[in-house]
C-alpha cells in the first residue's frame, strides 16, 4: 500500500467516524427534546386564563393608587395630592 493510499484509507476512517458521531449526536439532540416536551406537559397543568396558585396578595391597602413614579435615570412625576385626584 502507498503512502497516498494509507492517507486516503485514515481519510475514510475518519469521515465514518465522524458520520457516526454526528448520527449519536441527532439521536441524543431527539431524546433530549422529547424529555423537555414531556416537563414542559407537566407543568403546563393549569387552566388557561387561570394565575398559580401561589400568587401573592398586594400587602398596601385596597384603595391606594399610585402616587409617583421614578425612572432608572432618576427622573420622577410630580406626586399629586389625594384630594386633587379625586375631583
Amino acid at each position: 500500500m502507498t503512502t497516498s493510499q494509507a492517507n486516503f484509507t485514515r481519510i475514510d476512517q475518519s469521515i465514518a467516524s465522524l458520520e457516526a458521531g454526528q448520527r449519536n449526536q441527532g439521536a441524543i439532540l431527539q431524546d433530549l427534546q422529547h424529555q423537555l416536551g414531556g416537563i414542559a406537559r407537566q407543568n403546563n397543568t393549569r387552566a388557561p386564563g387561570t394565575l398559580p396558585a401561589t400568587t401573592i396578595p398586594n400587602p398596601r391597602e385596597p384603595h391606594q393608587q399610585l402616587n409617583a413614579i421614578t425612572t432608572w435615570s432618576g427622573k420622577s412625576t410630580s406626586v399629586v395630592p389625594a384630594q386633587a385626584r379625586q375631583e
